[in-house]
């Protein structure tokens, strides 16, 4: 009995030495990155469309970005900080000119930080069209809104439909806006071979500001169809 005891005193010990070495291996500054791939899907050319990735710190030492490295000049990637500390977050929003690229587009920036000698490589998906694809069951009319003002009289909305030419009913969810400007006003479903109308609104504490960003919404659980439709607003009124 007394050697069972010995060899079960054994085991535990080699459990809690091993428990401890992966404690110390993972020790130090952590970086924590929730999802690292986003669809914009269809989109138009010449535009910016943005996406937010959020950064957490989940080591027990400060986590330092040291590097963006964008993936290419079309592409821009400010991070909000670059010093954390454990359990705080910071949002790095990518900004992305579709120029004239078409059809299916990857682009992938790398984040490098001081928990790690390997960069962690972001994966962003795009599908750039010049003109509206007739071939697929769901369309928008629009990719592309201008509320921009021109008189004193506020502008502060921007309608545009979406067409559902299938035999079946898609839900509409909103993925995420690239700013806090407006807000998206989307009916809930589009009904088979029937159109909606959804609008942009800029939010009141935003009709004294201009804005160059995008929103993404999705249509249906099944056909995942994503479509991000860019924003932008200009004020530009004659005496001001």
């Amino acid at each position: 009995m007394k050697k069972i005891a010995r060899i079960k005193a054994a085991i535990l010990i080699a459990i809690l030495a091993a428990s401890l070495g992966l404690n110390s291996a993972v020790a130090g500054p952590k970086m924590e990155i929730s999802d690292t791939t986003f669809n914009w899907g269809i989109c138009t050319q010449r535009v910016n469309i943005n996406h937010t990735f959020w950064i957490k710190s989940v080591g027990d030492e400060t986590l330092r970005i040291t590097h963006i490295k964008p993936g290419c000049g079309c592409t821009k990637a400010p991070v909000q900080d670059t010093v954390l500390a454990p359990g705080d977050s910071t949002q790095l929003q990518i900004t992305l000119n579709t120029r004239a690229f078409r059809g299916n587009t990857v682009k992938k920036p790398e984040i490098r930080t001081n928990a790690s000698e390997e960069a962690k490589i972001l994966r962003l998906t795009l599908e750039p069209m010049p003109d509206a694809d007739e071939i697929r069951p769901v369309t928008v009319s629009a990719l592309k809104l201008d509320v921009s003002q021109f008189t004193e009289k506020p502008r502060r909305k921007a309608k545009f439909k979406i067409f559902n030419k299938g035999e079946a009913d898609f839900d509409l969810r909103l993925v995420e806006t690239g700013c806090d400007h407006f807000d998206i006003e989307l009916p809930a479903i589009v009904p088979a071979r029937d159109s909606v109308t959804a609008s942009l609104i800029v939010r009141d504490a935003s009709l004294d500001e201009e804005f160059d960003c995008s929103f993404t919404i999705e249509v249906g659980k099944e056909l995942q169809q994503r479509f991000t439709i860019s924003a932008n607003r200009l004020i530009r009124i004659k005496g001001k």
